[in-house]
């Protein structure tokens, strides 16, 4: 016998389906697919973004506490004596300039107005308490300012007179002497006078600081830069032959 055949049981293919394989289609079209679908909140769609806090750096350890007064090492100065004028004269301001190089001390005046006149007295202090004069220096000039500064390096003594007129009206000169422990010149063996173009007024001679083989001569009312401004003129030392 024939068996009927259900026309609603026939599946016709369509030439754009798969074949029931594809993409892994099991043919089940009606069946729902149970994987959930992610989703997104469009509520954070305008936020900004959120920007990392850089790290802290780490506080630097702090230091050595600072000690005042400075480390003085194995300074300990100790009084030894005291050293006096022998001129006897009143208002000479003795001591108004000290300087001291080994075992050298020289003293300065500032006698203006005195009968005394500016003088600079150098020493010998080799032995505590037993000071030795070696030689009173003066100037012939008594409105020269002598003795305004001193300074002594190696063998040499050297003393401002700041108002010194041999250049030019109160231009100013430094006077340079000669010393040994046993004694001093007499008269300068040299006479620096100031090198400035302009030196009217300049002071030269105002401070003198020597040390290494150099001498700073200061000229505080020296023109040169601008209209007293000052300079300081520098020297070396080395000595030459003779």
């Amino acid at each position: 016998s024939t068996k009927a055949i259900d026309l609603h049981q026939i599946h016709v293919k369509d030439e754009d389906e798969g074949d029931g394989n594809d993409d892994g289609d099991d043919g089940n079209a009606n069946e729902e697919d149970d994987t959930p679908t992610p989703t997104t909140d469009d509520s954070t769609d305008d936020q900004p973004t959120p920007v990392p806090h850089p790290k802290p750096k780490p506080k630097p350890k702090p230091g050595p506490t600072p000690v005042w007064p400075p480390d003085s090492g194995d300074l300990a100065p100790a009084y030894e004596s005291a050293v006096y004028p022998l001129d006897g004269y009143t208002h000479m301001r003795y001591g108004a300039k000290v300087a001291a190089n080994g075992d050298v001390l020289v003293v300065g005046t500032d006698s203006t107005g005195s009968s005394a006149g500016n003088k600079v007295y150098v020493y010998d202090i080799h032995q505590a308490n037993a000071t030795v004069l070696l030689g009173t220096l003066s100037s012939s000039k008594s409105a020269d300012s002598f003795g305004q500064a001193v300074c002594v390096c190696d063998s040499y003594v050297f003393i401002g007179a700041a108002t010194d007129d041999t250049v030019a009206f109160m231009s100013g000169a430094v006077y340079v002497y000669g010393y040994s422990h046993n004694s001093v010149s007499s008269a300068p063996t040299q006479l620096l006078q100031s090198p400035s173009p302009l030196s009217l007024g300049g002071g030269f001679g105002s401070s003198v600081a020597a040390a290494g083989g150099w001498l700073a001569v200061g000229a505080p009312m020296d023109s040169v830069a601008h209209s007293f401004s000052g300079a300081v003129y520098v020297y070396g030392l080395d000595e030459t032959s003779g």
